[in-house]
């Protein structure tokens, strides 16, 4: 609550700058719409199509050699694992 009462009056990017200035390490704290809207997001292609593109998901974040690792399987559908997972009796 001290922190927050103390940084309240400033806005970010000028509390950002004033911590970039001193060499603090520091970054705004962002709600999942700005993250996936963020550019650098979407620089590293984070957010990928399923391979039957039905839908997006977020990817790995580790690359090699500048290349992500792609989906290998599309999610299955709802219950389509059903009998393989409880058994055929399922």
């Amino acid at each position: 609550p001290l922190i927050e009462d103390a940084i309240r009056k400033f806005k970010t990017a000028d509390l950002q700058a004033a911590l970039d200035a001193v060499g603090v390490p520091n970054a705004p704290m962002q709600s999942i719409d700005q993250v996936l809207a963020h550019e650098q997001t979407k620089a590293l292609g984070i957010v990928q199509q399923s391979p039957d593109g039905r839908i997006s998901l977020i990817g790995s974040p580790l690359s090699f050699d500048g290349v992500r690792l792609p989906f290998r399987l599309s999610p299955p559908e709802l219950g389509a694992q059903t009998k393989d997972i409880l058994g055929s009796d399922a």
